[in-house]
């Protein structure tokens, strides 16, 4: 069930999300707060930063409250919340699931990838749990509106990162506009 707190700790998501939209990255915020409020870690996604496409803005979060909370991570992180604008994809969800994190708060469904119940409900253990792995409370749908509208405006514009464009020949293979690797030894 989700309370006025769930929607001021989106709103800061929603920052960190506006933030990595504004380097060129997917529009995804996220902010792990501890047991006591306090904030542990905020991140946004870093795929394009880093040429790397696993490092989602709650794999970015749980590295840094690992950095910042040393031998105590596993213990606190087991009492902390997770508060992202997009539903984990599964990865993250079964990333979420190892370190065993609380809850889960997202703001849009991932209708692609997620871990949450959108594609796979990983939480319910249904496809096994990680060794060690714990159940986490999870809420959708907080802000989706806000969240939606960020994933939009990033993809409406131009990525300079995106790959090029293929075309198809007539045989309905697909063939890149450059020539491939093969083609060039051959």
């Amino acid at each position: 069930m989700s309370n006025h707190r769930d929607f001021q700790r989106m709103r800061l998501a929603l920052t960190q999300a506006r933030r990595a939209l504004q380097l060129g990255e997917v529009p995804i915020g996220c902010i792990i707060f501890s047991e006591n409020g306090e904030v542990l870690a905020r991140s946004g996604n870093r795929c394009n930063e880093l040429i790397n496409s696993t490092r989602h803005a709650e794999l970015e979060a749980l590295q840094v409250s690992r950095l910042l909370l040393g031998d105590a991570f596993h213990s606190e992180i087991q009492k902390a919340e997770l508060f992202v604008t997009c539903e984990p994809c599964i990865m993250c969800a079964g990333a979420l699931l190892t370190v065993g994190i609380k809850r889960v708060v997202f703001g849009c469904r991932n209708d692609r990838f997620g871990g949450c119940g959108s594609v796979l409900e990983l939480n319910d253990g249904s496809c096994g749990l990680p060794e060690g792995g714990k159940p986490f409370d999870c809420i959708g749908g907080i802000l989706e509106e806000e969240s939606v509208a960020l994933l939009r405006q990033f993809y409406e514009g131009p990525n300079p990162n995106a790959p090029r464009p293929k075309k198809k020949n007539r045989n309905n293979k697909q063939t890149s506009l450059e020539p491939s690797f093969a083609a060039e030894i051959s």
